[in-house]
């Protein structure tokens, strides 16, 4: 358990305070908002500010309350851990139960206002919804300190049933409202640590004169998960003594909890795997805790937890991005975090994370606007905006990066700020392009274009067609105008019933074109490709722009994957023919997809707000992606794609652009994603805003 020192009160957190102490000294008539502001020494109409009617003010107090409460918890969870350990073969382990049950009860008796706005708030509202969840029995505190304690007690030799362990947890919430509120008994203060003494010797009867039992292992025992726990089991065996490591995630999951964010889990959890569950099966992620964010209020409130127990927080998005398993601190999940809002007069959106670009494009689609989405319209929209995003239609309009207005940001402090062209323009410029390693991205601000429809799509050529088409290509994409944007893939397809016939099971070269224009002038274009040879199927035409996804026909199902990419200068005659001796048709190579697409037009241009997205003086980029063969993931098939690159690195310009960046990359080669100078302004912008590291990168 970290010991770092608490961060300073914001301002929410200063109207609470008041408020417990008004509640405690004056009772619940006594609340009001004015009297908050008096006892807090604000401006008048500083807590309706926050909390606009009398409830919102309680909800403001009963959290403050709980998360206090959380925090109590968890020094005792640690005290419990540390002791139980070094005790638990100690003839005078007994005294050391007693001992630290009763230093809990007393610690909670000195924060006398503490408690009784407690009880006030119990007494006199525990019936509403928004509080009994909190203070009361139905709190996810019950359950977490249920668990704690019952394994406690077991390894200092006090094996109690769960019943007798539920009314020790009452009997000490007792004794301090009898040590808080001095009722009923006038002369005499109740003596906590001989009540506490006779009960635990009246259950444990002389067990614990006997050695501890000894810990059943970890992953011995059945997975029980302590969230939303409304009572206890029936019998003594259903709850098993728990090992120090978990009642040390308990003791981070019930302050979370109590600090307002609801959907926390850990590996005992039936949650957590499919939270972590992204596109890349291959990728399998083992942190201490999931938080799975449903408000922005939620995402703040993680990143100041982790300030205060010293834990990394890394973002899962919904995209294709993750490179390396997640091993410790705090996954963020942000699909609940999705939402679109579409602003047709000023031809914006606001996204929200974990939106994904498919939903962007339902909502602005019937508007005629567009979204600079990417060729995956399935994937998050956030990440693929944070590395640039090259798309579709990417050589008319340039990285979608370059069309954002503006980011909202949870820093590594807990703060919520706004980056945009006036404001935190440093930390605007670096989330544009720079990826990772400057906060949590909450929302994000578009521009919009006035785009309907492309003409595209793409030829499907037949494997003996593939060499001829690849060579064609590398002339034909040097001269094309910005209008068209172009790539060409050589595919070994499964035989699969979901692709059409003459597909499944076969090498394919599929060429994958958009115009933004007329027809005509994109067949014009075409016609060099055409004449190579007739394709095995010809799906160009008039599309919708909301059907984007359907010119490069990405899958859509989660499987396992390795992959990555590198720029080129260049693409001619001779890169082709090295490209086909090493993947083409003859090639035996575990590999789904070799990619060439061409980049320049307005991909080499600067937005007229400048953003830290490398790779704009690259004229094309190649993309491998290996095979879905689990055995071979590992070892051969980042062997095989590392031999693709080096055959292509005579055209290489040495970089790689950071969102086609993957597993079969070396991770040292990532800063080859920008320039020296963006690199070295990317560094001093990340140790500005995140001088702890809290949110490591690369991410791994």
């Amino acid at each position: 358990m970290s010991t770092a020192t608490p961060s300073p009160p914001n301002r929410r957190e200063t109207i609470a305070d008041a408020a417990i102490t008004v509640i405690a000294r004056d009772g619940l008539r006594g609340l009001t908002h004015r009297a908050v502001d008096r006892q807090a020494e604000l401006p008048p109409g500083s807590t309706s500010y926050y909390a606009s009617t009398r409830l919102a003010l309680i909800e403001l107090v009963a959290r403050r309350l709980a998360d206090r409460s959380a925090r109590d918890l968890g020094v005792l969870f640690a005290e419990l851990e540390r002791l139980s350990v070094e005790k638990q073969d100690d003839p005078g382990r007994f005294e050391v139960a007693v001992a630290v049950l009763t230093g809990f009860i007393n610690r909670l008796a000195e924060r006398a206002d503490d408690m009784r706005a407690r009880y006030a708030l119990v007494i006199d509202l525990a019936e509403r919804d928004t509080i009994r969840p909190i203070l009361t029995s139905a709190s996810p505190l019950l359950g977490s300190t249920l668990d704690v304690a019952s394994g406690f007690l077991r390894r200092l030799g006090v094996n109690a049933a769960p019943e007798q362990v539920q009314d020790l947890v009452l009997l000490t919430d007792g004794l301090v409202f009898t040590l808080v509120s001095r009722a009923g008994y006038g002369y005499k203060r109740i003596d906590a640590e001989a009540v506490v003494r006779a009960y635990l010797t009246a259950i444990a009867g002389p067990a614990h004169l006997a050695p501890a039992a000894p810990e059943t292992p970890q992953d011995a025992r059945p997975a029980t998960g302590a969230h939303g726990r409304t009572g206890v089991s029936a019998t003594p065996t259903e709850r098993e003594p728990m090992s120090a490591e978990r009642e040390r995630r308990i003791a981070l999951v019930t302050q979370l909890r109590a600090s307002g964010v609801e959907r926390v889990y850990t590996p005992t959890d039936a949650e957590y795997v499919d939270e972590l569950a992204g596109f890349n099966r291959a990728i399998i992620h083992t942190p201490e805790l999931v938080v799975a964010a449903t408000t922005v209020d939620e995402v703040v409130e993680t990143v100041r937890f982790a300030n205060e127990h010293e834990l990394a927080v890394r973002v899962i998005g919904r995209g294709h991005g993750a490179l390396a398993p997640i091993t410790d601190g705090i996954a963020l999940t942000t699909a609940g975090l999705a939402s679109v809002e579409v602003d047709a007069a000023t031809r914006t959106a606001r996204i929200g994370a974990g939106t994904m670009w498919s939903q962007v494009l339902d909502a602005t689609a019937p508007l005629g606007l567009a979204p600079l989405c990417g060729s995956a319209p399935h994937v998050g929209a956030i990440g693929y905006l944070l590395g640039g995003g090259i798309g579709p239609v990417a050589r008319t309009f340039g990285y979608a990066a370059d069309h954002v207005r503006s980011l909202q940001v949870v820093t590594a402090d807990g703060g919520l700020v706004t980056a945009d062209a006036a404001f935190n323009q440093d930390l605007f410029w670096a989330l544009r392009g720079g990826k990772g390693g400057l906060g949590v991205v909450v929302s994000a601000e578009i521009e919009l274009l006035p785009v309907a429809s492309v003409y595209g799509g793409g030829l499907y050529f037949a494997a003996a067609d593939a060499a001829a088409v690849l060579r064609t290509f590398a002339s034909w994409s040097r001269e094309l105008p910005e209008q068209l944007t172009t790539s060409v893939a050589l595919l070994r397809l499964p035989p699969i019933p979901q692709l059409p016939e003459p597909l499944r099971g076969q090498f394919v070269a599929h060429l994958r074109v958009a115009y933004v224009g007329p027809a005509a002038e994109a067949e014009e274009l075409l016609a060099p490709l055409r004449a190579v040879a007739t394709p095995l199927i010809d799906a160009i035409g008039e599309l919708p722009y909301a059907q984007l996804g359907a010119i490069h026909s990405d899958p859509v199902d989660p499987m396992p994957v390795v992959e990555g990419g590198i720029l080129l200068a260049e693409f001619g005659a001779d890169a082709a023919e090295a490209l086909l001796r090493a993947v083409g048709p003859t090639a035996d190579v575990p590999l789904a997809a070799v990619e060439i697409r061409r980049l320049g037009g307005a991909l080499a241009r600067e937005p007229q707000v400048p953003n830290a997205v490398g790779g704009r003086d690259a004229e094309y980029s190649l993309h491998v992606v290996g095979a879905p063969v689990p055995e071979l993931l590992g070892t051969v098939i980042p062997a095989v794609i590392g031999g693709v690159f080096e055959t292509l690195a005579p055209w290489g310009t040495g970089g790689t652009q950071v969102n086609f960046f993957g597993g079969a990359n070396p991770l040292s080669s990532l800063a080859g994603s920008w320039p020296e100078q963006t690199r070295a302004r990317l560094g001093e912008v990340r140790r500005r805003y995140d001088p702890e590291g809290r949110f490591p990168y690369p991410a791994a």
